[in-house]
């Protein structure tokens, strides 16, 4: 074994792990930036429902509320809004009565 071919040994090792290290720094940065960027997507949401919460007042019970139905749920000839009475209030979840009966589940203030 020539000691030319002891270099070439090393030398191939030694990029091995800077290679190793690069793929490592650039897994530690991504993720670095990936839990960045959730507590940026949490404090974005929680000024969006701060705005929401702003905006919309509660809704009192016997207080009648304006339903929107959405495009996907009603034929074109259909209502896009239906008028309902606030039976009751349930950690901002409203149990809502129209003239078809209750609402399948609880609607959240939106």
């Amino acid at each position: 074994m020539n000691t030319g071919d002891h270099c070439e040994v090393d030398e191939t090792l030694i990029e091995e792990k800077n290679e190793e290290e690069k793929i490592n720094n650039r897994i530690n940065k991504i993720t670095a930036v990936r839990t960045e960027s959730v507590v940026y997507l949490k404090t974005q949401a929680n000024r969006m429902k701060e705005a929401s919460e702003k905006r919309f007042c509660e809704a009192k019970v016997d207080e009648t509320v304006k339903i929107k139905i959405p495009d996907v749920d009603r034929a074109r000839s259909d209502l896009r809004c239906i008028l309902g009475v606030n039976l009751a209030v349930h950690d901002d979840n409203y149990k809502i009565g129209t003239t078809e009966g209750l609402t399948e589940g609880k609607l959240e203030h939106t």
